[in-house]
């Protein structure tokens, strides 16, 4: 059972990145012991910390969690706990955009 004491509603868990498509799935991890684990985070500001400023999230409270858990095989939920630096989704912060728009008339 969550317990809240006056943050978030529910825990943030990272999400598989996907391109063109408003479908995601969980990011689950596959530990040194075989088990497999799903991580979850009690603030966006410990997902961003523990998993990289790129990393895709979702909000899940109690019952989202029972979906996810019986959905996947997940041996451990893992709270708070950082990824490895190698697999951390870093975004590069740059003044550039994206697309450029060019002048027709020149």
């Amino acid at each position: 059972m969550f317990e809240h004491r006056g943050r978030s509603p529910g825990l943030y868990v990272p999400l598989q990145p996907a391109a063109g498509t408003a479908t995601r799935t969980v990011d689950l991890r596959i530990l040194p012991d075989g088990r497999v684990g799903l991580a979850a985070f009690t603030s966006l500001t410990s997902l961003v910390h523990n998993c990289g400023n790129g990393q895709p999230w979702g909000l899940v409270d109690e019952r989202g969690l029972a979906e996810i858990r019986a959905s996947a095989e997940i041996d451990v939920v893992l709270l708070d706990a950082p990824l490895p630096s190698l697999d951390r989704r870093i975004r590069a912060e740059s003044s550039t955009p994206d697309t450029y728009m060019t002048d027709p008339l020149r």
